[in-house]
C-alpha cells in the first residue's frame, strides 16, 4: 500500500502536468483559430449593424439625391486623384467631366452597388452573389484590377471619418474585407 501511494505520488504530478499541457495547447489552439478568423475578414454581427448603420444616415437622408451626388464626387475625386490612370475606365461615362450627368449617374450606379452589398451584410448567400456578379461585371472591363478596389475602399474609408463623426474604421475595415475579397477575385 506504501508503495502504491508513493508511485500515485510520483505519477500523480505527471499526469497534472500533461493535463495542464493539454488544456495549454487547447487555449492556444482556441486562440490561434480565433486570430486566423478575426484575419481572414471577419465582419461580426456587431460591425455589419455598425456599418449598416453608419451608411444608411448617409445614404438615407432626406435630400438624399442630392447628398449622394456630392458623397459620390468627393470619393471618386480622391480616387482620381489617386489613380489618375484609372481614368481611362471611366472615358464611356465622361469622366472628364465629373459635373455632367452621365458621370454622376455613374457614380451613383456604383454607390448602390455598394449600398446593396452593405444591406446584405448578414445575409451570406444573397451577399455572395451580388459581390459574384460586381466581379463579373468588372472581370470583363479590361484595366480593371484588385489595387483599384484596394484604392477604393481606402478613399471610402477616409471620406466617411470625414462626415461620421462616429466613423467605426475598424468595423468598416473587417466589413469591407469581407466584401473585396469575392469583389477582387479574378482581377
Amino acid at each position: 500500500a506504501a508503495d502504491e501511494q508513493r508511485t500515485s505520488c510520483f505519477r500523480e504530478p505527471a499526469t497534472q502536468r500533461i493535463d495542464n499541457m493539454f488544456r495549454l495547447v487547447i487555449a492556444l489552439t482556441l486562440v490561434a483559430a480565433c486570430l486566423a478568423v478575426h484575419d481572414s475578414h471577419c465582419c461580426s454581427s456587431g460591425d455589419l449593424h455598425t456599418v449598416q448603420d453608419q451608411w444608411n444616415r448617409i445614404w438615407n437622408t432626406p435630400d438624399s439625391g442630392a447628398v449622394k451626388v456630392v458623397f459620390g464626387r468627393a470619393i471618386f475625386s480622391e480616387f482620381l486623384t489617386k489613380e489618375p490612370e484609372s481614368k481611362v475606365l471611366f472615358t464611356r461615362v465622361n469622366v472628364d467631366h465629373p459635373e455632367s450627368a452621365e458621370f454622376s449617374a455613374h457614380m451613383i450606379r456604383v454607390l448602390t452597388g455598394l449600398d446593396i452589398s452593405i444591406n446584405l451584410l448578414g445575409d451570406d448567400s444573397a451577399l455572395d452573389a451580388e459581390l459574384n456578379h460586381l466581379n463579373m461585371q468588372h472581370r470583363a472591363r479590361e484595366g480593371v484590377t484588385a489595387h483599384h478596389f484596394k484604392v477604393f475602399a481606402e478613399v471610402l474609408s477616409h471620406t466617411l471619418a470625414q462626415v461620421l463623426s462616429d466613423y467605426d474604421g475598424v468595423a468598416w475595415t473587417a466589413c469591407q474585407s469581407r466584401m473585396g475579397t469575392l469583389l477582387k477575385a479574378g482581377l
